[in-house]
């Protein structure tokens, strides 16, 4: 259930990123920011983090682990730590930077044309959503930064079939 909570955390992030990017870029269009879009889409983010151990548990992945006393999928398992690599961690962080890079991208391109066809209002909150956007990027660069010890001993368990405790 690891896999479940950490996707969660993830896929979280990502919708955040999607928000932002609806209310910064896309900010004249309401059907993206309506309330009941966003309910719908964090139950589907739900089902998504429940579905992916679903592989797991059809190969019968999960083993007993007499030394932790509760039932895990290995960590030296090279396939099942790939594909949770790439279902719990890889997708929505593709998705967050994507969307992160775009409203960057798009506030930088079309500052002063876009800060022209806004009111004082929309300039005001735009600007508050740029700075919770930079801090909401510091959060998704430590969400990064968690994942490295668990890639570093998938790898090292590659090269020299030994994985630390």
């Amino acid at each position: 259930m690891k896999v479940v909570s950490v996707s969660a955390i993830f896929y979280s992030n990502a919708l955040q990123a999607i928000y932002r990017l609806c209310r910064i870029v896309f900010y004249t269009r309401q059907s993206l920011q309506s309330f009941q879009l966003y309910k719908i889409i964090i139950i589907i983010q739900w089902i998504i983090c429940f579905l992916i151990i679903l592989p797991n548990l059809l190969h019968g992945d999960f083993k007993y682990l007499i030394d932790d006393y509760h039932c895990q999928v290995e960590l030296t398992d090279i396939r099942n730590g790939l594909l949770d690599a790439v279902l719990a961690y890889f997708i929505p962080v593709s998705i967050s930077t994507g969307c992160y890079i775009y409203t960057l991208r798009k506030i930088r391109k079309g500052k002063n044309s876009l800060i022209q066809t806004m009111t004082h209002i929309q300039q005001i909150t735009t600007r508050r959503d740029v700075i919770v956007l930079f801090r909401i990027c510091i959060l998704h660069g430590l969400l990064i930064v968690t994942v490295i010890p668990s890639a570093v001993i998938l790898i090292m368990y590659c090269f020299t079939k030994y994985s630390p405790w």
